[in-house]
């Protein structure tokens, strides 16, 4: 099946549940979907229960609303069906997801649903990501590093009451201007994502390179002579006192050799607890040197694993579209015995086994595996850079007791096998000279020590610095790219909100009729015409849902905006407008919406429906009044 370039969302079938039964249960279609009825029916409601089930946070729930309890949905994406179920309860409740109809989801009960959380807990994937990925749709990055989530999102594409009617964005306590750039960003078609990966990258290589240099500078600093720090004069130093060492170790050799029986108890114990000193010492270094082996072996293996998952989804792919391309294959006769087989007893049934069949079927299938392999990744690599960093500590340690061993073991040597009593004074000011000699050549190997750390800083800061200057070059192309793409969506918005005002004939607003330009701010929540804002507050109304269709259209004859091709109006008659001009923008939606070359949804309510479009194409469920609510409670 080939899959479609653009991003979209379509709800198919909302059901609202209260006490076990549905107390609304309605499909919907492409286009445009009208729930109309009088004020006070509950058109608002329904609204707001399909904010809730596509991932949005509400509280204020109306008294109706309050008693029903679940909210369920079947929905249309590029990668299949997905079913959706979301408790009414206090907080952020998870979204349950099943990849079928709800039809099918029916038939398995409890079993084949999988629950996300709304927002990313650690690793775990969230309903964002399911939904986003399923929507063909980038997971955008905030400022911050906070995730552009369904919420986000729908408050771009769901005009309610309660919003204010010169904001752009369902209103919500505590907004940011970054969130709400990131989202306007996103639907626009800017990969902002990658912009700001690049960005958080900055901040990590300016950070690591501060902390860099603060080491650098603070190790330089420990050195009584700084234009004497160098690894090579160092050891040159080492290698002068190793000389003096080995000269007084050919003197005491030539000394009459002492037996052993001449020896003290106390220095055989001494001896005894020396070599076992260096035998724990020898047994530590031993299992550094394991664990080193270990994760060396677990990250050539998490590597083989990784790239074994990247070659099946790419197998998996290759799949898909081979069973696009072939299609299901139809059996005449049974491949066992040859005989003739009956007609399938209903449509889109297996002719062998009778089990359902469909294209929204394989889709949603291939879009779960499809998932569980990239989750699969993601999981992957997390656990390769913890054993590359297990690695990294092992060798470090490694290094550290590497050194302790070899001084005790030096240490050993020159006190209990170089020399085996101090009963000659000669003897004695010669190991009192090889225990200056060996402090003297300790104190420079921690020098040495703190020289190569210093030589490695110093080839860090390098590195980290060529990192650095083509990360902020990569910003820079980016935010070039990015702008370039922004004036060319605005530009597009523009356009078709100004047409849109235009059309407004029966609206009192002179400023809309001779407009020029409509300018949206994602930053600012605004939009202006002509650099005009606040005009009458049914005008403001009209101009902000103007804003939001315009969006709508111009993602639907440009592929590459980000955005669901999905809309939801609850306030196109709000603030006093007129019945007049209530129709006209029925009537806008209508035709603009029809015309558009690529599949869409629109859905608003209203309580002065136009006539004209009393059509079933149109219409979702009877006209609702005080005696006919949407919810049947």
């Amino acid at each position: 099946m080939n899959e479609i370039a653009h991003s979209f969302l379509r709800l198919d079938r909302l059901r609202v549940m209260a006490r076990g039964q549905p107390v609304y249960d309605q499909k919907f279609h492409a286009g445009v979907n009208i729930i109309r009825g009088d004020n006070g029916s509950g058109k608002s409601t329904i609204a707001d229960f399909v904010h809730f089930i596509l991932g949005g946070d509400f509280k204020d729930w109306k008294k109706a609303a309050e008693i029903c309890d679940e909210v369920q949905a079947e929905i249309s994406t590029p990668r299949g069906k997905l079913s959706l179920k979301r408790e009414k309860v206090l907080g952020r409740p998870p979204v349950w997801v099943f990849f079928g109809s709800l039809e099918e989801a029916g038939k398995h009960g409890i079993e084949g649903w999988e629950r996300y959380p709304i927002q990313r807990v650690q690793s775990n994937a969230s309903f964002t990501e399911v939904l986003f990925r399923s929507m063909l749709l980038p997971e955008a990055q905030s400022d911050g590093a906070s995730n552009i989530t369904s919420h986000q999102l729908l408050r771009l594409l769901y005009s309610d009451q309660r919003t204010p009617a010169p904001r752009l964005f369902r209103f919500e306590p505590f907004d940011k201007p970054t969130i709400r750039v990131a989202v306007g960003d996103l639907v626009c078609g800017i990969k902002n994502y990658d912009l700001f990966e690049v960005e958080l990258e900055v901040r990590d290589l300016t950070s690591k390179f501060d902390k860099v240099d603060a080491e650098w500078g603070s190790l330089l600093k420990s050195f009584p002579d700084q234009t004497a720090v160098s690894v090579e004069k160092i050891q040159s130093s080492i290698q002068k006192l190793m000389t003096n060492v080995s000269s007084i170790e050919v003197e005491i050799a030539n000394v009459d050799d002492i037996v052993s029986s001449d020896q003290s108890k106390a220095f055989d114990k001494a001896r005894h607890l020396a070599a076992e000193k260096l035998k724990k010492l020898r047994a530590s270094l031993s299992k550094t040197s394991r664990v080193i082996e270990e994760t060396s072996l677990e990250i050539v293996e998490i590597g083989r694993f990784l790239e074994h998952l990247e070659q099946s989804l790419v197998a998996l792919a290759g799949a898909e579209d081979t069973a696009g391309y072939l299609g299901s294959i139809e059996f005449s006769h049974c491949p066992s015995c040859l005989k003739e087989l009956k007609p399938a007893l209903a449509e889109n049934t297996c002719t062998l086994c009778g089990q359902p069949d469909g294209d929204h079927l394989l889709a949603s299938r291939y879009n779960q595996i499809r998932l569980d392999i990239e989750l699969q990744i993601k999981e992957s690599k997390q656990l390769l850079a913890d054993e590359n960093a297990k690695h990294l500590a092992a060798k470090k340690h490694y290094a550290k007791e590497r050194k302790n061993y070899e001084l005790s073991l030096s240490e050993f040597t020159a006190s209990y096998e170089l020399s085996n009593s101090p009963r000659d004074a000669y003897l004695a000011d010669r190991h009192s000279r090889l225990g200056r000699i060996h402090r003297e050549i300790y104190q420079f190997e921690t020098s040495l020590q703190r020289a190569s750390e210093l030589d490695a800083l110093t080839i860090e800061k390098s590195r980290l610095n060529g990192l650095l200057t083509a990360a902020k070059d990569k910003r820079t192309a980016l935010s070039r790219t990015a702008q370039q793409r922004r004036r060319a969506a605005l530009n597009q918005i523009s356009k078709h909100a100004v047409g849109i005002l235009h059309a407004d004939v029966s609206g009192a607003q002179e400023e809309f009729k001779n407009a020029e330009s409509v300018d949206v701010s994602f930053e600012d929540d605004a939009v202006s015409v002509d650099g005009q804002m606040n005009f009458a507050e049914s005008s403001n109304v009209f101009l902000k849902n103007a804003a939001i269709l315009s969006l709508h259209l111009a993602a639907c004859q440009d592929a590459s905006f980000f955005h669901p091709r999905f809309a939801l109006f609850d306030n196109i008659e709000d603030k006093g407008m007129q019945p007049k001009r209530s129709h006209k923008f029925q009537e806008l939606i209508v035709r603009l919406s029809t015309e558009m070359p690529i599949t869409n949804q629109i859905i608003f309510t209203t309580s002065l429906m136009n006539p004209n479009l009393e059509l079933e194409d149109f219409v979702i469920g009877p006209y609702y009044d005080e005696h006919n609510k949407t919810l049947e409670l």
